[in-house]
């Protein structure tokens, strides 16, 4: 119940205030109710509203008059006079001389409120006319009441009278205080506040449990349900919360604002007042519109669902929700009405000019006790200020649209936004507005069903897009082992789609090569980059300030250390001499004879002339860029050695403290600073208890906590020993959610856009994970038995714990996406290979928009909108691993933030053909290669020349079927042009054993005849690194033959016993490839780059 005294102070605090207007010259304001029919609604009246905000409650029959002399007097019928008694304070408060004083009568004839309108409305009047002394001071005397509201009854009759008597009698003006008492109301206290939040609260609800399922098996089941009939199914959960499961409001409480407005067709009305009809909801487009009214205090919600949308929707769509944020960015104190309405204007004229004329007249409106409060409605005309406190229905709606495919419709988009001195809160955010979770293709799928029967299998997979439907889509596990037994990546692939495949990536280099060729033109190629860390020269660190600052205890012709202020003094010629620890690079001592000696080292420059240091300050250097000299080093000799040796180790002491904490200094100066973690205080929030956190924040068992989801980021709160992790949703690049398949953990990880501080060390990623079994089990030596019935009931138990585990997280996931928006990717096990981005080979997975490996630490993470182009290196018929190398974006310039490249190391020849697939579907450019490339040498070589590299095709030197094809139109055949994905040059075996025999090479001048060899092995497809050099006898060996030689081999070279020989057909092939791999040098790469530039030009 509100304190009556405290509302009436406020309402006395606006009528005096400096900015109240013309509401200060009232000499007061009557607001009288009449009598509302047991069968009728009392509706939004402002009376009504006034009355709930100042007393609690909608009382008919009753008066209420505010007098200039600081009195308020209530009139209501006798039985509710207790009721308005008991808001007021039985104790009146310390400061209550400034409220006004309340006088509360009770009537029951008519009589009685004759004699109350005499004794406080005219006798008052009849006072201040006295007090007037000319006829403009009478004039003015002015009256405000509600006069655009109608009420019934006897008692709104004689109030009427009453009304109509000031004018007459008192030649007094009558004017309506309808704006002035909705500006009382407007600023929401904390317990308004909190009745609005439930109220959006209970819409948020009914939305997600009961509406937008039950609309989804209308559309999808094509069932015949009218408008009428879901906006009555659906008023019945908002006036029964206990229905859609929110068991914390009183159901008593509960109201709708309006009908729920369910439209859908060709024919909409996008006003408030608008009406379910008894059609039949159909598909196209269907919006909804309701609000869930709590206390009294109102909320609103409006969606528009489009089924199989066209583009042309979707783009109109985007253009909505851009201007709904441009809006909402200016729902802040100090700005005007108007400012939202322009801003949401500006923001389609952007996106498109034709939308402006269709954007409905205002763009919202105030609400709380009423829903729609017209004096602060948001559009064009409307300067009213906004401030804190206030709640807003902030509704977008395009009308009067068409689309070619789909036909007429519209476009509604509205949300409860609360006023606050930062950022405006949207309350009924719960409810998905992103054109995702609005959208439905019901037709894609029919008609996927109908073209399944005459499809193969191939076909279907071709269809499987990784960035369309997630999870479902995924390649049959047959069709991936019948590709895995192809040597050649060719296998279980049709040639249409090799070709199709062909002409995408052909186009993917041409747009490649067009935006290349644009950054360069226009200067945009990351030569804005500048240093993040500033590097303090020497002479930056200063002890102190003048040699009176020194410390006492400093004695003549003996060393000292000075802890505190990290300084050595040296005694030079008798005179101590501070040298501060940054220029000390190391101090020894050494005892020779009677004597000890203390060599210190200092920081010099490594150029040196003439005792002159030469310095480049662009190189970044610690040195002053000045010339001056240095002390390279200084030898100290004493008789006593325990001075020397105490100072040796405070010496060592002082540096590394100084190094840690100089490094601790930069890894924080290099942190970006994040916004405050607001926490969800509106309920339970989404928690996991009991994960671990990598990189750890203790040891062991320590190392477990509570991870917490809350309004914008996520809070680990570690269960002893650490402050809390704070993770903010704006600052996550990308979140997965790892299930524990075959391994042995389960995974949250969140890799970040800037790193945070855990502990005394800086992290771009952070993971959260429980462990689901053993990850080591001690075995004794006594055997166990294969069908022992612990045993099973043991891995019966693992299996329940990793399950639950699973589901665990997953439900943690879904309810962090549902609630804050905040999306996870799962990778795709069934797409997994391995491979070795680093030292170790791992399982690595796609997910929609990355590579990942979570498992080993620290993780890789790929992220493919980072990717240029990809390139395949040692891809030929001869070896079963292939590399696969990705070049980033921002290749032109060297960063010394991220490498340029990556390379993924010994990936099975049998994914070649699935990993092309998955990279053409993520619209990246690859080439293949049978060798690696030395890509610092290449990079640095494109670098050097940019615009020459862009206007000889760019990336296309790599591109073995563009030389292929020129070889083929010089008049080979058909059968000797080089299919994709084999090696990238075949040389004619003619002209190769001519070259072989003759005793001089006409083709190459003398001082390439070293090189002739390696180059025609090169053109051969010989590999690099990972195989043997097969020479023309051995190239038709079988794997028998192979590994026959290879014992021969290592019996020649004594190596290895019995044992070796017994597992040699298991190593065979990997020792033909490892050898040889070691021996390939760097000559060979650049070689190879040479021939393929050479290829290039025709040279």
């Amino acid at each position: 119940m509100p304190d009556l005294r405290d509302r009436a102070v406020r309402i006395y605090e606006s009528w005096n205030s400096a900015d109240s207007g013309v509401f200060a010259e009232y000499k007061g304001v009557f607001v009288y109710t009449g009598r509302v029919g047991v069968d009728e609604e009392v509706g939004y009246f402002k009376s009504y509203a006034l009355y709930t905000w100042l007393l609690g409650g909608e009382f008919q029959e009753t008066a209420i008059l505010f007098r200039s002399d600081n009195t308020m007097c209530i009139l209501c019928p006798n039985d509710h006079v207790q009721q308005i008694q008991a808001q007021l304070p039985s104790q009146p408060e310390a400061n209550s001389s400034a409220a006004p004083k309340i006088e509360i009568s009770g009537w029951k004839s008519e009589s009685d409120v004759n004699n109350w309108i005499q004794l406080n409305l005219y006798q008052y009047l009849d006072s201040i006319k006295q007090q007037s002394h000319d006829d403009q001071q009478r004039s003015a005397l002015k009256l405000g009441v509600l006069s655009k509201e109608k009420h019934s009854g006897m008692f709104c009759d004689l109030c009427l009278d009453c009304v109509a008597a000031v004018g007459e009698k008192y030649s007094g003006i009558v004017e309506n205080a309808n704006e002035h008492i909705a500006k009382v109301m407007a600023i929401k206290d904390e317990n308004e506040q909190s009745r609005v939040k439930r109220a959006a609260l209970l819409t948020c609800a009914v939305y997600k449990n009961y509406l937008i399922p039950e609309l989804e098996t209308i559309l999808d089941e094509e069932q015949k349900v009218s408008h009428e009939q879901l906006s009555t199914e659906t008023e019945k959960r908002l006036v029964d919360p206990a229905l859609v499961q929110v068991k914390k409001l009183k159901s008593s409480l509960c109201d709708t604002c309006y009908l729920p407005i369910i439209q859908s067709g060709t024919k909409f009305d996008l006003r408030p007042s608008a009406v379910s009809n008894s059609e039949k909801i159909s598909g196209g487009c269907v919006i909804v519109s309701m609000g869930a009214r709590y206390a009294y205090y109102c909320s609103n919600t409006s969606r528009t669902f489009l089924i199989d949308p066209s583009d042309e929707q979707e783009k109109c769509y985007q253009a909505l929700m851009d201007a709904f944020d441009a809006a909402l960015e200016q729902l802040k104190p100090g700005k005007l009405c108007c400012d939202v309405y322009n801003a949401a204007q500006e923001s389609l004229r952007n996106s498109d000019e034709t939308l402006v004329v269709k954007l409905t007249k205002n763009v919202g409106f105030l609400m709380g006790i009423e829903f729609r409060e017209s004096v602060f409605l948001l559009n064009a005309k409307t300067t009213k200020k906004i401030e804190a406190g206030m709640v807003f229905n902030l509704s977008l709606g395009l009308q009067d649209l068409s689309d070619a495919k789909n036909g007429a419709y519209a476009l509604l988009v509205a949300d409860t936004v609360l006023v606050t001195d930062k950022q405006p809160e949207v309350l009924t955010v719960h409810v998905k507005k992103a054109f995702k979770s609005i959208s439905y293709n019901l037709q894609d799928e029919n008609d996927d069903e109908e073209q399944n029967d005459s499809e193969t299998e191939a076909q279907k997979a071709s269809k499987m897009e990784i960035r369309g439907r997630a999870r479902a889509l995924l390649e049959a596990e047959g069709e991936r082992k019948k590709r895995a037994t192809a040597a050649n990546s060719s296998a279980g692939i049709t040639a249409e789609e090799l070709e199709i495949r062909r002409k995408h990536q052909e186009e993917l280099g041409r747009k490649k090569l067009e935006e290349g060729r644009k950054r360069f033109e226009n200067n945009e190629i990351g030569g804005d980059e500048e240093r993040d860390e500033q590097v303090k020269t020497i002479d930056h660190y200063r002890a102190y300030s003048s040699p009176s600052k020194y410390p006492v205890s400093i004695r003549p012709r003996q060393m000292f250390v000075d802890m505190d202020a990290e300084v050595v003094f040296v005694p030079i010629n008798g005179i101590p001499v501070p040298f501060h620890v940054s220029t000390i690079k190391s101090a020894n001592k050494s005892d020779e004879g009677s004597h000890t000696y203390v060599r210190i080292n200092f920081m010099v420059p490594q150029k040196l002339s003439g005792g002159v240091a030469i310095v480049k300050k662009s190189d970044g250097s610690i040195f002053p860029d000045e010339d001056k000299h240095f002390v390279k080093e200084i030898t100290v000799r004493s008789a006593n050695p325990q001075n020397l040796s105490d100072c040796v180790r405070k010496i060592k002491e002082i540096r590394k403290r100084f190094v840690t904490a100089e490094q601790e200094k930069r890894e924080q100066e290099s942190i970006v600073e994040q916004a405050a973690l607001q926490l969800d205080r509106s309920g339970k929030v989404p928690y996991l208890s009991d994960v671990s956190m990598r990189p750890p924040v203790a040891t062991g068992k320590n190392n477990s906590g509570v991870l917490e989801a809350h309004l914008n980021g996520f809070r680990y709160r570690p269960l002893r020993g650490s402050s809390p992790i704070e993770i903010l949703y704006s600052n996550i690049k990308n979140a997965f959610f790892q299930e524990a398949g075959s391994e042995v953990i389960v995974i949250l990880h969140f890799h970040l856009r800037s790193p945070v501080m855990v502990g005394k060390k800086k992290t771009l990623d952070i993971q959260f994970y429980m462990e689901v079994m053993e990850s080591a089990v001690r075995l004794n030596d006594v055997k166990r038995r294969a069908h022992d019935q612990d045993e099973l009931e043991e891995e019966h138990r693992e299996r329940e714990f990793r399950n639950r585990a699973n589901k665990t997280f997953l439900k943690f996931s879904r309810e962090v996406e549902e609630r804050y928006a905040l999306e996870f990717d799962a990778p795709y096990r069934q797409l997994g290979f391995q491979g070795a981005p680093r030292n170790s080979a791992v399982f690595l997975m796609p997910t929609v928009s990355c590579i990942i490996d979570l498992i080993e630490w620290p993780p890789f993470i790929l992220n493919l909108s980072d990717v240029e182009i990809a390139h395949f290196e040692r891809v030929h018929f001869q070896l079963k691993n292939f590399d696969l190398v990705f070049v980033f974006k921002g290749f032109e310039t060297e960063s010394s933030k991220q490498d340029a490249f990556t390379r993924i190391s010994a990936i099975p020849m049998q994914e070649l053909e699935t990993l092309k697939k998955f990279l053409d579907e993520q619209q990246i450019k690859y080439y293949e290669g049978p060798a690696n490339l030395n890509w610092n040498n290449t990079l640095k070589l494109i670098r050097s020349d940019l615009e020459a590299f862009y206007e000889d095709d760019g990336w296309e030197f790599l591109n073995m079927d563009a030389a292929d094809d020129e070889e083929a139109g010089d008049g080979d055949d058909d059968e000797d042009s080089v299919e994709e994905g084999d090696a990238a040059f075949e040389v004619d075996e003619e002209e190769l054993e001519d070259s072989e025999d003759s005793d001089s090479d006409e083709d190459y001048s003398d001082d390439d005849d070293e090189y002739s060899e390696e180059a025609m092995d090169e053109l051969q497809g010989a590999s690099d690194e990972g195989e043997a050099e097969l020479d023309s006898e051995e190239e038709g060996m079988d794997w028998e033959e192979l590994e026959h030689e290879a014992r021969k081999s290592d019996l020649k070279k004594d190596v290895g016993g019995d044992e070796d020989r017994d597992v040699g057909k298991k190593r065979g092939r990997a020792a033909l490839q490892d050898n040889d791999a070691d021996k390939h040098d760097e000559t060979q790469r650049e070689l190879y780059l040479l021939v393929l530039l050479c290829a290039k030009h025709n040279v």
